[in-house]
């Protein structure tokens, strides 16, 4: 038994050497798939190749390991278990190159649902594709065989341990590489991350900060000096956008409340944008493009899902709304209460922005909050022949905090947050009366904001990234990024125009209406909205926004007005109605799910 076990696992450590080297031969494709309009560098290459082998290893490895528990079994039964494990990965992984290089999305729940559900309606396979496909993976099973028959050679020998710790070497090497040139806001190895399927590198910028490994200023400066954007896989926008300023320049205001949620607008809590809101258009049905800040924001700026995310921080390209502003002369005041860096909205949304003030001074959000509305207050005055475009972003709802006792009005209220001690039981109006004080405070800010704003040249947007959940549906959950449900993406919308009547507007819109809006309001636009989103005006009322993609930072959604399909990267997907349980009746249409994957894919180049 000891015997049979011992040859056992020493047979598997050999043969997990092995297929990790021929792994990343079989699924060369992924290193073929970034697109790259120049050479690679030197650093590039080994990162590719490097990353290939150990990554796709790295994969492999928790199936091996679980081969382990079988290491008792007869050993050409045992052998034999491990080899159909590795053709079922290798299998896998043909299917996920066939899928991203057709999509430029990995395998995930929402395109195995569209597969089993929508069939033959949605993925047309020849039967030549499939003898192709076949073939394909006869040819790996034949390189497998010879795979297995070099760790039967090496089985009993040493040189395995060497395999393992060249893999793991290479592994750990380029974990380092990518955080090392993510600390410097470097993109050169970075732009390469959706190449592999379930690839989290390493960043470790604080690490490196604290230690002295690389000098913060000095890179954060490298924000605005990169130009590796055209090495992106990203086509964006699908076609170039040309505009033309109209007679009249109107300033322009986002005013952003960092998790704000719908209900809690009202004139009792915010008691000043209740007045202001009745100088707006107020869209009533208006829903963020996410239930996190980097989702919210994003589809906010860029008017497109949240998908998408990654691809633009690692090519750091900036959206279409603030690069026209800039091309036309507008003035920034960029003011985050937040860390722009955390997510990283100098790197994205406000890369080409110069000068820009990464943190506040301020120990609290208190603090900040109040410091930023000095700062444009200040910035708004000055003279000049220029529009400007500003930005408030709010955060003392974010951390529920406010100037006691000044501003405490509603109570009783949780004097100190725990959120250990967070559960079903727990009285949730403590915890929410605490963030409505937080909403009175900040809506006191911006009272002092709008008294100074020119409202006849001035275009405000009032709105938040995400809402807040304070267990309403009794799940234990709370705060944001836990669920898709009203609550947390559900958020206030005001829209001021100068000679606009006030109005409300109560059918659905989202955050990737806001940018389309403001192009064509702005602008004199040559170009198609769906060149560079995938929103539409907010004042076209028969525009289809039944469905639409909201992001957070692991999963993503498919949200309906009774029911939305959840999909999470693990290959798992679940369909909810608006309480959040699992709803099995009723089915997301095909249509959908495929209108869908072609909004989440179209922004890549093809091919």
């Amino acid at each position: 038994m000891f015997r049979t076990l011992s040859s056992n696992s020493a047979w598997l450590i050999a043969f997990f050497a092995c297929f990790a080297v021929y792994l990343s031969i079989a699924c060369y494709p992924f290193v073929l798939s970034n697109n790259q309009n120049e050479p690679l560098t030197l650093l590039q290459g080994y990162y590719l190749v490097s990353t290939q082998y150990g990554w796709l290893g790295l994969i492999a490895l928790p199936f091996m390991l679980l081969s382990l528990l079988l290491s008792f079994l007869p050993t050409r039964a045992f052998k034999g278990i491990v080899v159909a494990i590795a053709i079922c990965l290798l299998i896998m992984f043909k299917v996920d190159i066939l899928v991203f290089q057709q999509y430029k999305l990995h395998i995930n729940a929402l395109l195995i649902r569209m597969f089993f559900e929508g069939g033959g309606d949605v993925f047309d396979i020849s039967w030549m594709s499939w003898l192709i496909f076949v073939s394909e993976v006869a040819v790996l099973v034949i390189g497998l065989a010879c795979t297995v028959w070099v760790s039967n050679k090496l089985a009993q020998s040493r040189a395995k341990f060497v395999l393992i710790s060249v893999w793991f070497a290479v592994l750990l090497s380029t974990q380092m590489i990518h955080a090392y040139k993510n600390a410097l806001y470097d993109d050169e190895v970075s732009q390469f991350s959706n190449n592999w399927p379930l690839y989290y590198p390493l960043t470790a910028r604080k690490f490196i900060y604290k230690h002295d490994l690389v000098d913060e200023n000095i890179a954060s400066k490298n924000r605005v000096e990169l130009t590796n954007i055209e090495r992106s896989s990203l086509n964006y926008p699908l076609a170039p956008i040309q505009v033309q300023s109209k007679e009249k320049q109107l300033n322009v205001l986002f005013i952003l409340v960092d998790a704000w949620r719908y209900s809690d607008a009202t004139p009792e809590i915010m008691p000043n944008v209740s007045k202001f809101a009745e100088k707006t258009v107020n869209f009533t049905q208006h829903m963020s493009g996410g239930n996190s800040t980097q989702a919210g924001i994003f589809s906010l700026f860029y008017s497109l899902p949240a998908t998408y995310w990654e691809s633009f921080y690692a090519s750091q390209r900036s959206p279409v709304f603030m690069d026209t502003l800039q091309a036309e002369g507008y003035r920034m005041g960029i003011f985050g209460s937040a860390p722009l860096t955390s997510p990283p909205l100098s790197r994205t949304v406000f890369k080409k922005v110069s000068d820009l003030t990464l943190r506040q001074t301020g120990e609290t959000a208190v603090e900040r909050d109040q410091q930023i509305t000095d700062k444009f207050i200040e910035f708004q005055k000055q003279d000049s022949d220029k529009p400007y475009f500003g930005f408030l972003f709010y955060d003392a709802a974010h951390g529920t905090v406010f100037p006691e006792p000044e501003f405490a009005k509603f109570k009783p209220y949780w004097e100190r947050v725990d959120h250990i001690l967070l559960n079903n039981d727990f009285d949730a109006s403590l915890y929410h009366n605490r963030y409505k004080n937080s909403l009175y405070y900040i809506d006191s800010l911006i009272g002092d904001v709008l008294k100074n704003v020119d409202l006849d040249n001035t275009i405000v947007v009032i709105s938040s990234d995400h809402g807040e959940e304070f267990n309403d549906h009794k799940m234990n959950y709370w705060g944001h990024t836990g669920n898709y449900s009203d609550v947390q993406v559900h958020v206030p919308l005001y829209v001021y125009m100068p000679n606009r009547q006030p109005e409300q507007v109560d059918y659905r819109t989202t955050h990737f209406d806001v940018v389309p809006t403001m192009m064509n309001t702005l602008f004199d636009v040559q170009g198609t909205t769906s060149s560079y989103s995938v929103g539409h005006n907010l004042f076209d009322s028969s525009a289809p926004r039944d469905w639409y993609i909201a992001g957070s930072y692991y999963n993503y959604a498919l949200v309906g007005k009774e029911l939305m399909l959840v999909v999470n990267p693990g290959g798992h997907s679940q369909q909810l109605n608006r309480q959040l349980k699992v709803e099995k009746k009723q089915k997301v249409p095909v249509d959908i799910i495929r209108h869908s994957l072609d909004e989440m894919s179209r922004f890549y180049k093809k091919g």
